[in-house]
């Protein structure tokens, strides 16, 4: 046999990987992803296929299914590649399940030789690892999703009249190409659908109300009321089916079940992408005997060139616990433990990091024009050009007008100056770079001490960093537009009228000038971690204060747009109260952790108005509740009052057995003791005020900080 030239510059690469028997559920297959052409170029629509070859069992007796495949690759090349599971039931576009995710990292080789052979082992172990590390849940860039919510606060089925009892009714939902999903009613605990579509206008299901007949069967096999499923996330994708989901296309309905009903619902009817769908059920002759109920969220993918397959991965898994600044150093209304210095500012954040916070928990809005800023309240005391004092929203000012609140009496600021210094040089690489600006401005730093001001009276300079608009692809260009009300061409936050009379009574503390979640990455050490918590008011606050917040999927992609371009190799997590908007983070990016903020299982969980919480939404109601939804949705953690952790320490153990992380906050971390006893427990961050003072604390009683 002649050997061609062309021949011998190519190396067939056999790749092997094992699977544990039974992981790989029906329609689905591993391939191998690659940054080369012959591997897909990190494309999954070309990824190759591998297949079945032989079972084989390990040391320890387990079965493992082997799979291979032989891919003929240019000698010399150096591949980094990985093994994914994809759903191949439409073969036009695979549906992404799992891939390997493990500590950043993929693998790689040198292509050599005629033959070569890769034995990878275990497929989601990678490297030093001990056990695979697989991410699920990301939303690839030609894909949008349809997720059906039932039971968020309220029953999806309510049937008119009727002499049955709901355990004698199955809601099916059908996908447009006939895929169906039972659900056994009643349905006690949250429960999604996820139907998966190439076009928007795609988005749209059927619901049909079957009722069970005498002694029929409906093979439950597990508490979720989801018939022969075992998730509470089901995904439906293009009329066929993901992984764990029972494929019913084209079933007959059986001799037991009756249809009494059914409902439709169009893509028009989703076209806002979040919100509460009411339908009527009509029998086949026309006649409504009921009404379907759901909530929505389409999810839109967020596209970013550090957001492909090839950089799917966490880098915060494996960090060590971590003592976490609120708000910076702590927040301003705390009583005799309210900070020194202003919230969620940069002197905060620095304060914090100098007084032993590893990572400062901030949080973030949108202006009117759709910048992110660090604020907060959803209002703020303002006082016009007229003189007139009035609340106005923060998403209701544009980032001109917030960047110009001040105080009345206006005292030159050293930080301020210093910071305007850092900006025009673009330097952020420790916290000496600002002492030492503020030391070559001549400035003693304790006259920062001297300026005081009221809980929203901040010194601001006019400059600001336009490079918030630079690296946005959401294309929200910065033109001085003006709010809504069109009257705060010149606004400040009042700190009394003009006879000087104070509007409250609340204790001085050192001022510095609000800012943009860009000014942070520039001004903030790499090495401090940001916790950012995405402000979104629930929806009696947006119809208390006539006001409305921007489409869920905008506000979101705006935010992570920035994270990916400034973050780096900076810690970074995202936390919500809102478990949209934390379905939200989840889908569209897998490189930062999510986790969902709790306040429930408190004494004035149900009694005090809280603007981020919807108080009837079952996700969010109690830390079980919350478990189990993050869970479904794969996020990757709690944060709740530590108020609850120190009142059950086995709410430790059963938030850590589902390999979740678990965050605290609340009074109660403000006390050495209570963070000692969090840290023996194994809270893997504990968000406190005041972190001067606590620091302090934590000396003195020879408690080591964490």
């Amino acid at each position: 046999m002649i050997t061609t030239t062309s021949e011998a510059l190519i190396t067939r690469v056999t790749f092997k990987v094992d699977i544990k028997k039974g992981y790989l559920k029906t329609n689905e297959i591993i391939c191998v992803i690659g940054d080369c052409a012959e591997l897909g170029q990190w494309n999954i629509k070309s990824s190759v296929e591998l297949e079945y070859t032989e079972e084989s069992q390990s040391e320890n007796l387990e079965n493992y299914s082997v799979w291979t495949v032989t891919v003929p690759i240019p000698q010399s090349t150096k591949i980094t590649y990985k093994y994914i599971l994809v759903d191949k039931s439409r073969a036009s576009s695979p549906i992404l399940v799992e891939w390997e995710a493990n500590k950043g990292e993929s693998r790689s080789v040198l292509v050599d030789g005629i033959d070569m052979f890769i034995n990878d082992g275990l497929f989601g172990v990678i490297g030093s690892a001990n056990k695979p590390w697989v991410g699920r849940g990301w939303l690839p860039e030609y894909e949008y999703q349809l997720r059906i919510q039932l039971q968020v606060d309220e029953n999806p089925v309510i049937i008119f009249n009727s002499t049955e009892s709901y355990d004698s009714f199955v809601l099916r939902l059908h996908d447009p190409h006939g895929l169906s999903q039972d659900f056994k009613l009643p349905i006690h605990t949250y429960t999604e659908l996820v139907l998966h579509a190439n076009s928007l206008d795609h988005l749209h299901f059927s619901a049909s109300v079957l009722l069970l007949e005498d002694g029929a069967n409906t093979n439950t096999e597990n508490n979720n009321n989801i018939i022969k499923n075992s998730s509470n996330h089901v995904s439906l994708i293009g009329g066929l089916h993901s992984s764990g989901i029972l494929s019913l296309k084209n079933a007959p309905i059986k001799e037991n079940f009756v249809v009494i009903g059914k409902s439709y619902i169009t893509s028009s009817q989703v076209q806002k992408k979040w919100g509460k769908i009411y339908a009527p059920i009509i029998t086949d002759k026309g006649m409504v005997i009921g009404e379907f109920r759901c909530n929505y969220l389409v999810v839109t993918p967020f596209c970013h060139p550090n957001n492909s397959l090839s950089q799917l991965w966490h880098t915060f898994v494996e960090h060590p616990k971590s003592l976490i600044g609120h708000r910076g150093n702590g927040k301003n209304n705390f009583g005799i433990n309210t900070s020194a210095i202003t919230e969620n500012t940069v002197l905060s954040f620095l304060t914090a990091a100098r007084f032993g916070a590893k990572m400062i928990e901030f949080d973030l809005q949108l202006t009117y024009d759709k910048h992110p800023v660090i604020f907060h309240d959803y209002e703020i005391e303002i006082e016009t050009i007229e003189g007139v004092i009035m609340k106005e929203s923060i998403n209701r000012l544009t980032l001109d007008q917030f960047l110009k609140l001040k105080p009345q009496k206006q005292i030159s600021n050293p930080l301020s100056h210093a910071m305007s210094r850092m900006k025009q040089l673009r330097i952020s690489k420790s916290t000496g770079d600002l002492n030492l600006l503020l030391n070559e401005s001549g400035s003693n730093t304790s006259t920062a001490g001297a300026i005081t001001t009221n809980k929203h009276h901040n010194n601001h300079t006019q400059d600001h960093n336009n490079n918030n608009n630079n690296n946005n692809n959401n294309n929200h260009n910065h033109n001085h537009h003006h709010s809504p009300t069109g009257v705060f061409d010149t606004v400040s936050i009042s700190s009394g009228n003009s006879n000087g009379t104070q509007l409250s009574q609340q204790p001085n503390y050192i001022h510095d000038r609000y800012s943009t979640l860009q000014e942070s990455f520039v001004f903030v050490p790499q090495e401090i971690g940001f916790l950012i918590e995405i402000k979104y008011p629930n929806l009696e606050m947006q119809n208390l204060r006539n006001f409305t917040s921007p489409e869920r999927n905008i506000f979101i992609d705006i935010i992570l747009n920035i994270v990916f371009n400034e973050a780096k190799d900076r810690r970074i997590a995202f936390l919500t109260f809102d478990p949209d908007i934390a379905i939200l983070l989840r889908t569209k990016q897998f490189r930062y952790p999510v986790l969902f903020l709790i306040c429930s299982d408190t004494p004035n969980f149900f009694s005090v108005f809280d603007p981020d919480v919807n108080v009837f939404d079952t996700r969010g109601n109690s830390i079980k509740n919350a478990i189990t939804f993050v869970k479904t949705v794969n996020l990757d953690g709690i944060v709740c009052d530590s108020e609850t952790i120190l009142a059950d320490h086995s709410l430790v153990d059963l938030v850590h057995k589902d390999n979740l992380l678990l965050f605290t906050y609340g009074s109660k971390n403000v006390d050495p003791i209570n963070v000692k006893t969090q840290t023996d427990l194994g809270v893997d961050g504990i968000i406190a005020d005041n972190m001067t003072k606590l620091s302090k604390k934590l000396r003195e009683s020879n408690i080591p900080t964490i």
